[in-house]
């Protein structure tokens, strides 16, 4: 059998012969059941800690939660969650992201990002990646202020946002049809050094169209090729519907003659 087994095994012989637990045993037990993704198993040994007045801490928590994680079983992640803060057991990064990614999932952003705030307060190690996820998360919603909090709440932490935090909430601002809010973004990445890529400039630009700002679709077109970032098919798409939505349909010609310029073959 796997190593949860085996675990589990010495446990019970452990209860049957009347043999003192300790918090290492158990904890063992609990890893072992948390990486063979047996997560009844792990809430079974959790409660063998209360029972036996053993006190909890962050690496037999932490296996639990992640149990249940891998279990989809996320009513029991927030659970143990809570247990984990009513009971003061430190709370580490790990831990941190499996909530907050069960949070996501459920998508329930709020919380994910008041937790985000909470774990950078707490100057719990800061994780891009589930930075990330909330933003991507948001973007796909079109919850352009959720994520527009998110960016506030890392600034304030000093956590610095990536290309990728960035594009998703522009996504977000431009399914919102928040023109001048993908805009200030934009702006913002620049001023950040950081690199827009051709995601960045295919949302705001489409977020132009979505304004009818069809000057400034073109503007940031013509940007996009001085900073050496290669305009495709997406991001000419998005700059021909602005024209067309402006009624200008010259200029959407025009950009159609640019496309095969560029070597980009047009799917309009």
């Amino acid at each position: 059998g796997g190593e949860w087994e085996k675990a589990l095994q010495l446990v019970n012989v452990m209860r049957r012969s009347k043999l003192a637990f300790d918090v290492f045993t158990i904890g063992a037990a609990i890893c072992a059941s948390a990486k063979g993704d047996e997560w009844e198993k792990a809430l079974l040994l959790f409660s063998v800690l209360a029972e036996e007045s053993l006190e909890l801490n962050t690496i037999l928590c932490s296996a639990a939660v992640s149990a249940c994680a891998k279990g989809t079983k996320r009513d029991y992640v927030f659970h143990l969650f809570s247990m984990m803060v009513q009971s003061k057991v430190q709370l580490d990064a790990a831990t941190f992201n499996t909530v907050i990614s069960a949070y996501e999932k459920d998508g329930v952003w709020e919380e994910a990002l008041q937790l985000i705030g909470v774990m950078l307060q707490n100057r719990v190690e800061s994780n891009i990646i589930t930075c990330n996820t909330v933003a991507s998360t948001c973007g796909k919603g079109g919850r352009w202020e959720m994520a527009l909090q998110l960016l506030s709440v890392m600034s304030h932490s000093e956590m610095q946002s990536s290309t990728t935090t960035c594009n998703a909430a522009i996504s977000a601002c431009e399914k919102g049809n928040k023109w001048e809010e993908a805009l200030q973004l934009f702006g913002r990445m620049l001023q950040a050094r950081l690199e827009p890529d051709s995601i960045t400039c295919n949302a705001t630009i489409s977020s132009f169209g979505k304004g009818c700002e069809w000057e400034k679709a073109i503007q940031l077109l013509c940007v996009t090729q001085q900073n050496n970032i290669e305009p495709d098919v997406l991001t000419f798409n998005a700059a021909v519907s602005a024209c067309e939505k402006g009624c200008e349909w010259e200029k959407a010609l025009q950009l159609i003659s640019v496309m095969a310029w560029a070597r980009v073959e047009p799917n309009l």
